[in-house]
C-alpha cells in the first residue's frame, strides 16, 4: 500500500483507502491534475487536495491545486 505517499492524513482518514478501486480512482485523480498542470516536481500531497465526496459509479470528484510556491 502506498496511499499514504499521494494522500494527505485528510483524505486517508475519509476515503476508504481498502478498497483497490477506490485507491486507484484516487491516483488517477491526482495524477490528473498532476499532468493537466503539467508543472514538474508538484507535490502530491501539499498540492493537490482531494476534496470530500461520496464516490459511486457516476459521479465527479473535486480537486484544488495550490499553485503558490513555498518560500524559505
Amino acid at each position: 500500500r502506498i496511499s499514504h505517499k499521494f494522500l494527505s492524513t485528510d483524505e486517508l482518514n475519509f476515503f476508504d483507502i481498502s478498497d483497490d478501486k477506490i485507491a486507484t480512482l484516487l491516483w488517477s485523480a491526482k495524477e490528473t491534475v498532476y499532468k493537466f498542470h503539467s508543472q514538474k516536481e508538484l507535490a502530491f500531497i501539499g498540492k493537490i487536495k482531494l476534496h470530500k465526496t461520496k464516490i459511486n459509479a457516476k459521479g465527479t470528484l473535486n480537486a484544488t491545486l495550490n499553485k503558490e510556491k513555498n518560500l524559505l
